[in-house]
């Protein structure tokens, strides 16, 4: 063989083999079918389904990956406008199909939308920990109680953690910081030199850890209800009672309510104590048996179930006041339905993989302790529900990971009035060291609002231009709360 065709050969298997190893390289992008392409909706859009293939542990170059299931939405038209990526809350929540059909049904995008499952999430591959919620929800369904559910709760998260080790899953390799490292590899995957990004809830935070990483990368960004990096959790008592102010606030400037229920902190106050004295027994519907009495910690834990809606909010004075000087049966009936009911569908393992990396540590038990220390005597006492963080997680967030993040990009940062979750609080405090933020408090609303009307108006106004302040003057227009003020 002469020496031009050795050198050709040589050539020709180099090219294979850095094909090959193009293959094989992550991140990459993998097309394939888009699981809702027969559903009627889908017609409407031009949507393009792929695996964003990336590492597992970015600490191990050579290790396992994972793959984050993708869907971009075409525009109609080419457009100027950056593409949007939609971050969905959890963490491993997914809502990828519920806002790719919205997404169609209302037509074909003005500009491109990129919407995906978090690893952990949705159609994700691998589910960390695929037998979680079925283990717990058991524990719900056997009415598995008290000391029980929480020796439960941790030989499951200890039997979790044990069968992803032996899969070669990592554990660290689940957090906000690992989200915003594959959310960095998909931008530059698709060739975007920019995008904006819109999250809410947990979503929010993975947008504002982006900021953090990739602000070169990103023009706007919208942080609805969002979490501020660290340990927010451990505020749960502080956020329960920012909200209850602002219930109480609302009671007292609605002339019905006012009149109905004055004094109304004072009332709650005084409930409590009065409870946690004298518990309310409350007749099961068979005669033979007792359910539980309502006592002060079934009033805080109803009180907080309350604060998850509207209707709920709606509902709260009434039965406070009902408890100090009305029906105390009825409404003790009331609290315990509410203290018995389905907490719904389990999250996943990613859930607490994430949220214990990500808030767990030397710190969080001080920071609960203090948080603590200068609420409501009632609030006390609120569950801590990372008690088994140190199953799920060896280490913890950084100093770093926990800073607030600083930045000039264009942030509109949207809070509802009630929202227990994530308060008008938080917002105040992620805007504080973002120097282009516009802080948007919506009356009314907590956490979770759909994008409808005044909503929906500021979203669009903010995202075709973030360089001008948005015009919110349609808030003040939105009707506040109508409180119950007698049984219906």
């Amino acid at each position: 063989m002469n020496s031009r065709r050795v050198a050709m050969t040589i050539a020709l298997a180099f090219v294979a083999l850095d094909g090959a190893l193009a293959q094989a390289r992550t991140p990459r992008l993998e097309v394939t079918e888009c699981p809702f392409a027969s559903q009627d909706w889908a017609a409407q859009v031009k949507a393009e389904c792929q695996w964003l293939v990336v590492p597992q542990d970015r600490d191990r170059v050579d290790g396992p990956s994972v793959r984050l299931f993708v869907v971009v939405l075409r525009p109609a038209q080419t457009t100027a406008q950056p593409p949007l990526v939609m971050l969905h809350g959890g963490p491993g929540e997914s809502a990828l199909l519920p806002m790719v059909r919205g997404a169609a049904r209302r037509g074909p995008p003005r500009r491109e939308l990129v919407i995906y499952d978090q690893r952990g999430a949705g159609l994700s591959e691998p589910d960390p920990c695929p037998a979680y919620p079925s283990r717990v929800q058991e524990l719900h369904a056997n009415e598995v109680l008290g000391s029980g559910r929480s020796d439960a709760l941790q030989r499951i998260a200890r039997e979790c953690v044990a069968s992803m080790r032996a899969a070669d899953l990592a554990p660290g390799a689940y957090s906000t910081t690992a989200n915003a490292a594959d959310l960095v590899d998909l931008r530059l995957a698709l060739r975007h030199e920019r995008w904006d990004l819109y999250g809410a809830s947990y979503g929010a935070r993975l947008a504002l850890e982006a900021v953090r990483r990739d602000p070169s990368g990103i023009r706007a960004v919208v942080l609805e209800n969002p979490l501020p990096p660290g340990p927010e959790s451990a505020e749960a008592p502080m956020t329960t009672q920012f909200v209850l102010q602002r219930v109480f606030a609302a009671c007292g400037r609605s002339a019905a309510c006012n009149a109905a229920f004055p004094r109304l902190e004072q009332t709650f106050l005084a409930v409590f104590d009065t409870l946690s004295r004298s518990p309310v027994a409350v007749p099961a519907a068979d005669a033979g048996s007792q359910r539980p009495a309502l006592d002060g910690a079934g009033l805080v834990n109803g009180i907080r179930r309350l604060l998850r809606s509207r209707d709920g909010i709606a509902r709260l004075p009434l039965l406070v006041h009902e408890l100090q000087r009305g029906d105390r049966s009825r409404a003790a009936r009331e609290f315990v339905r509410l203290g018995d009911a389905s907490p719904g569908r389990p999250a996943r393992a990613s859930f607490w993989l994430v949220q214990c990396y990500d808030q767990y540590g030397p710190g969080y038990r001080a920071r609960l302790d203090s948080v603590r220390s200068s609420v409501w005597q009632p609030l006390r006492a609120v569950r801590d529900n990372l008690q088994e963080c140190p199953l799920w997680q060896t280490r913890f967030a950084s100093a770093e990971e926990r800073a607030p993040v600083v930045a000039e990009i264009p942030t509109l940062v949207l809070t509802g009035e009630f929202d227990a979750r994530t308060p008008v609080e938080f917002g105040r405090r992620i805007a504080s060291t973002l120097s282009r933020a516009y802080v948007l408090e919506l009356p009314s609303e907590t956490h979770g609002g759909q994008p409808m009307g005044c909503r929906a108006a500021i979203l669009a106004q903010f995202l075709d231009n973030p360089e001008r302040v948005p015009d919110a003057s349609c808030i003040g227009q939105m009707p506040p709360l109508e409180f119950l003020t007698r049984w219906p």
